[in-house]
């Protein structure tokens, strides 16, 4: 039996970085696949429970989520890593430019 999951997500904006916390509870780094591409971040795993060797003691769960990420985050700096289920990928700002004044000259 397959069983398609939206995995539980937090979200904490610490600053510097997002840190997005997946429950991903029984998947093996292995059976984990993240990627970016065109600015969207797409996770999928899958877990299986109980005997791979016979289909009818045998079920998988398949977990899929996608994020678009804004023009904010440092793609190049993006890391990702799971441990007792839960996964963890932290995604740096950009940091910010200040506004440039312009002086105005009365003629």
């Amino acid at each position: 039996m397959k069983t398609k999951i939206q995995p539980l997500v937090d979200i904490v904006d610490s600053g510097q970085l997002f840190n997005l916390y997946f429950d991903l509870p029984g998947v093996k780094e292995s059976d984990l696949n993240i990627d970016i591409e065109d600015h969207v971040l797409s996770i999928n795993a899958k877990q299986l429970i109980g005997d791979a060797e016979s289909s009818a003691k045998c079920s998988e769960k398949y977990y899929e989520c996608r994020y678009e990420l804004g023009e904010t985050i440092n793609l190049e700096q993006i890391k990702a890593k799971i441990e007792q289920g839960v996964l963890k990928i932290d995604l740096p700002k950009i940091a910010k430019k200040s506004p440039t004044k312009i002086k105005i000259e009365v003629a």
